[in-house]
């Protein structure tokens, strides 16, 4: 068999391809030089099959590298499975030919090659690339600060960089910080691909908060560099607490207690909100996506902020800070419940509020 790989086999089987051609299964159309998958794909700890099927009766020789030096790994001869790869329990070889790669590692990426023997003792040549990526379900892809969420809030006062990683990871994965902007434009910091046995990946962008702005997003991606393209994607909203919002001395409106109240925040479907009560943040909404800090509210899907049963304890001045994609803007709520009214000294006060509630039921 070595005789045969520094020859250089050449297909010359009439119907097959050209002779003094060393050809390759994707471009090879006949009875001996039968297709393969040219490029196989498995992610790492997976087997990895290189699919084949070539005619019998023909002698099948699988060698892990291209290199004239190169020995077969596994063979098969009359239906009976030789070599090393067989011995150790890594490779096998099926009944058409193709080759198996057990418990795949980042080392297995590389070119395989198959000779043929075919009638007449004609050889055939064809050169297959295996591709491991990392298995997205041992890989953890997180966000310092986010605890292992794939959406958080970070609430700053200094400057600081956020830092996106993927632990257990290996080649083909890209990671980017994306920033979206109050105008609409993202910032991107250059994706890094990872090659070789890396199992840590990180992207940094500094977070300087001299915007005129108190709320930014931040998003992380991961993509594995393969045709599937397996996608993950983490938000980080980011507050500037070191910088004051302007509010106003709103007139209170009353509600019913133990009615369900909404807040609206605008009627565009901001990019992102941040709702905030007596300047304590309750939650947060991002294009669909949200996350309340507080019991008894929700953030609705258009990023209104739903009071449940509404009490007293409800009561106070709410913001909601959004970004509608050109500038930050802000929507201010003040609540008051009628039942507190009923117990305060102002009746006349009192039952005029009432009169004007139930004028709009």
């Amino acid at each position: 068999m070595h005789w045969l790989y520094r020859n250089s086999p050449k297909c010359s089987h009439r119907g097959c391809c050209p002779t003094n051609v060393t050809v390759s299964a994707a471009v090879c159309h006949g009875p001996v030089c039968n297709h393969c998958h040219v490029t196989v794909y498995a992610h790492h700890g997976s087997d990895a099959l290189i699919k084949c099927y070539f005619p019998q009766p023909l002698k099948v020789y699988w060698y892990n590298s291209t290199s004239l030096n190169a020995r077969p790994i596994i063979s098969l001869e009359g239906g009976r499975k030789a070599g090393s790869g067989v011995s150790a329990g890594k490779y096998d070889i099926t009944n058409n030919g193709g080759l198996l790669i057990r418990n795949t590692t980042f080392t297995d990426e590389q070119k395989y090659r198959a000779i043929l023997i075919g009638p007449n003792t004609h050889t055939f040549t064809t050169d297959q690339k295996v591709v491991i990526y990392a298995n997205v379900d041992t890989a953890v892809f997180s966000v310092d600060g986010c605890e292992g969420n794939n959406f958080c809030l970070v609430q700053l006062q200094d400057p600081t960089f956020l830092i996106c990683r993927e632990t257990n990871t290996g080649p083909h994965t890209l990671l980017s910080l994306t920033r979206d902007t109050s105008n609409g434009t993202r910032l991107v910091n250059t994706s890094k691909s990872f090659d070789g046995n890396m199992y840590e990946a990180f992207v940094t962008m500094n977070v300087n908060l001299n915007s005129t702005d108190r709320l930014f997003v931040y998003i992380c991606n991961s993509v594995i560099d393969i045709p599937a393209k397996p996608f993950r994607q983490i938000v980080v909203m980011v507050e500037d607490e070191s910088k004051d919002y302007i509010t106003t001395l709103l007139k209170p409106t009353y509600y019913r207690e133990y009615d369900d109240v909404r807040l609206v925040c605008n009627n565009e479907n901001p990019s992102f909100i941040l709702w905030k009560r007596n300047y304590e943040t309750i939650g947060y909404y991002h294009e669909g996506k949200s996350d309340v800090l507080k019991p008894g509210y929700e953030i609705d899907k258009d990023g209104s902020l739903l009071i449940n049963k509404l009490s007293y304890t409800h009561e106070g001045e709410y913001v909601c800070i959004f970004n509608n994609g050109k500038i930050e803007e802000v929507k201010q709520h003040n609540i008051k419940t009628v039942g507190e009214c009923l117990y305060s000294f102002k009746v006349t006060q009192c039952f005029s509020i009432i009169w004007v509630r139930l004028a709009f039921y």
